[in-house]
């Protein structure tokens, strides 16, 4: 008997591998929009490879673990894909904890180089690091996280002991291509879980792990290429980094998000980019649909990553439009703006 996993046969294990497929299938096609920021699969390629430079100058080598302490955005990705494409492991850090979890998290999984957003949100994540490691002000590494020996700053608040990320990029624009040396069974990221009842603990992922995974939860929820795709989940989750990201390239989607939710700027995104999916867990659907901009909104969306059970809705003026399907629908009107579908629509299964 064949294993399950044969059906997989063909489907990119690697990071580098699902870029190059999705490049070349949909290189032209938008795969990431986040504010006013839009990057094309082709253009997503290039931005890893450009990020895979400046990591490798800063000297990040395969096997490094490599903190992401950022919000949603184009830098997150490509970093996160440089990180892949050099055969590094990714640390995503819950942007939301305390001090003192973090320093748990930057010591405990040994991060060597931390790319780390100046300030986001109401959050000054410098002046939480210059209390947790002094250091960051005169040499790395220091006593408290001796295992940090780089840190990069997105932003303007670089401390002395830290790079810039402009200057970064900028400077190794020219050097030379990297190699990318990502293997399916090397570990790719480590998930830290919550910590609600003991501390965070690592879950170890592997590129194949994540990209399969991706791949076939992206299929099971309607995941199409061509399509677009909302989801307000930060991306240091697994339903971010995995279900989002991972699920979107897979399936040369296009990949809509933003930095925090806000049910009312949701619905304006799903109008506008003429998303047919989102990606949330039942109280963020329950948000959209009881919004008070719910009726004014044009939207197509029929479906996604989280389960409404009808008796939830408790005479929701939308609960009709749940019955006929296990997942979430809510298409209110036709849409009179004209919506281009992408120009690849029908492939649901990699070629081998």
């Amino acid at each position: 008997m064949s294993s399950p996993l044969a059906a997989l046969a063909g489907t990119p294990s690697t990071i580098a591998e699902a870029l190059a497929r999705a490049t070349a299938l949909a290189g032209a096609e938008e795969y990431l929009v986040c504010g006013s920021a839009r990057a094309r699969f082709g253009e997503m390629q290039q931005l890893a490879r450009h990020w895979g430079r400046a990591l490798h100058r800063a000297g990040v080598r395969p096997g490094d673990h490599v903190g992401l302490c950022l919000g949603n955005g184009l830098d997150w990705v490509a970093a996160f894909f440089a990180i892949g494409l050099l055969g590094a492991v990714a640390v995503p850090v819950n942007t939301r904890l305390k001090p003192t979890e973090i320093e748990f998290i930057l010591r405990q999984s040994r991060i060597s180089t931390l790319l780390v957003a100046d300030r986001f949100l109401k959050i000054d994540f410098i002046a939480m690091l210059r209390g947790l490691l002094p250091a960051i002000d005169t040499v790395l590494p220091g006593p408290e996280l001796p295992d940090l020996r780089t840190m990069i700053v997105l932003g303007n608040d670089i401390p002395a002991a830290a790079l810039g990320a402009d200057a970064l990029l900028r400077d190794s624009a020219n050097d030379a291509a990297i190699v990318e040396i990502g293997n399916p069974d090397d570990p790719l990221l480590i998930q830290y879980t919550s910590g609600t009842t003991a501390f965070p603990k690592g879950a170890v992922l592997t590129q194949r792990a994540m990209l399969w995974n991706a791949y076939t939860a992206g299929l099971m929820f309607g995941l199409r290429a061509g399509a677009s795709y909302l989801s307000a989940r930060p991306f240091f989750h697994i339903s971010g980094s995995t279900l989002s990201i991972l699920a979107a390239l897979q399936h040369a989607a296009k990949l809509v998000t933003m930095e925090r939710f806000d049910a009312g700027e949701a619905l304006a995104l799903a109008e506008v980019e003429c998303c047919t999916l989102f990606s949330g867990n039942d109280t963020l659907w329950m948000m959209l649909l009881n919004h008070e901009d719910v009726d004014q909104r044009q939207l197509r969306l029929r479906g996604g990553g989280a389960r409404c059970r009808l008796r939830s809705m408790n005479g929701s003026p939308h609960a009709s439009a749940l019955q006929s399907s296990p997942w979430p629908m809510a298409c209110r009107k036709p849409p009179t703006s004209p919506c281009r579908p992408g120009g690849i629509v029908r492939m649901t299964r990699w070629p081998a």
